[in-house]
Formats: structure tokens, C-alpha cells, sequence
């Protein structure tokens, strides 16, 4: 088979295909929408969706599958969505906010299992009853082998279905020694002892 005298016609055929046009392509684009072409999987590279992604007689936009994903993320112990809104370190909007319990930011000691214990309080206004509050505590999971800093984030749904996202740096470092200096030579300790 020659296959270098098969380049110029694969080439052409490549070139007619990118300038289909009226009622061919009109019926290209109804057949390969329609569930019943027999087509049962179909594999690609990137698929690109500019309005709507629809399954079945269920469509999202693409603000509508961000929220799923993040959604999915936040239940599924994965803190971090894969498209976030921009981070801030409070998000105070008028309304709904999303504050940072105690310090910010916060210490750990090192070869301690990292447990969140301070969380960031999530604020909104409910129909009737007034705000509701309740406080949200990160998911992320922290090295704390190595002393340094890591960024935890916190993330919270609005009922409207927006996001409130903030951060805190955690700070892993040793603990703290609070034993007294070693005495000198010739000093005295101060400390008395009692004998019985």
C-alpha cells in the first residue's frame, strides 16, 4: 500500500468535511442528536457545550454543573472544586458570609493528626425565620510530618445555590518546650522538694 500517495486525498476528504454545509449538515446534526441512531457510546477527547450539557431530558448550564461538581466535591471530603469561585480569605457579602472562627493564622503541632477545631461560621438569611448560622469545618487533609504552611479552605452553598468560599494558613511547628533552662555549674535550683 502506498501510504504517502494516500496522504493528499485523506487530506482533501478532511478539507471537504470542514465546509459541510446546508441540508446535510442540517441532518448530520439531527441524526447525531437523536437517541435513536443506534449510537451507544461515544468517546472523545474534549466535549464542548456552550449553552447547555444534557443526559436524557435532564440540562444544566455550564454556572448549574460548576455548582454540581463543587457540590459532589465538597460532600465527597474533596474541599477544593474543580472550577472555585475566587477565593477570598472572608467572604462578606451583603447577606450570606462566610467568617473564620479563632486564629488565622492557626498552629498545629508536628506529628499530630490533624483534626479541624475551629471551623468558619456560614451566615444566611432564611424566607421567614430570620438567619440561620452554623459552622463548617474543613475536609482537608494536612502533612503534619514537616513543619511549615499549608492553606485549608472552607467551602459553604448559598440556597440560591452560589458559593462562599474562604481560607485559613495552618502553621505546623513543634511544640513548645516548656521546660526550664539546664542549671549552670555551682547554680542553685530553686525549686524544694518535700520528703516524707
Amino acid at each position: 500500500m502506498n501510504y504517502a500517495g494516500l496522504t493528499p486525498y485523506l487530506v482533501k476528504a478532511i478539507q471537504d468535511i470542514a465546509t459541510i454545509s446546508g441540508t446535510f449538515k442540517a441532518n448530520l446534526i439531527a441524526w447525531l442528536g437523536s437517541a435513536t441512531n443506534g449510537i451507544a457510546n461515544f468517546f472523545a477527547g474534549n466535549i464542548h457545550a456552550t449553552n447547555e450539557l444534557c443526559v436524557g431530558d435532564t440540562c444544566v448550564t455550564p454556572q448549574q454543573f460548576q455548582a454540581m461538581v463543587a457540590a459532589s466535591a465538597a460532600s465527597s471530603g474533596n474541599s477544593q472544586p474543580t472550577t472555585p469561585p475566587s477565593p477570598a480569605r472572608t467572604s462578606t457579602a451583603a447577606g450570606p458570609s462566610l467568617v473564620l472562627n479563632g486564629n488565622d493564622p492557626a498552629t498545629w503541632t508536628l506529628n499530630t493528626a490533624w483534626q479541624d477545631n475551629l471551623g468558619a461560621l456560614f451566615t444566611y438569611s432564611a424566607t421567614t425565620t430570620g438567619p440561620v448560622t452554623s459552622t463548617i469545618y474543613s475536609t482537608s487533609t494536612i502533612d503534619t510530618t514537616q513543619p511549615g504552611t499549608t492553606t485549608i479552605d472552607y467551602w459553604a452553598q448559598v440556597p440560591n445555590g452560589d458559593w462562599l468560599h474562604t481560607t485559613r494558613d495552618v502553621v505546623i511547628q513543634a511544640a513548645a518546650n516548656n521546660n526550664p533552662p539546664p542549671l549552670t555549674p555551682g547554680a542553685t535550683s530553686t525549686a524544694t522538694t518535700t520528703s516524707r
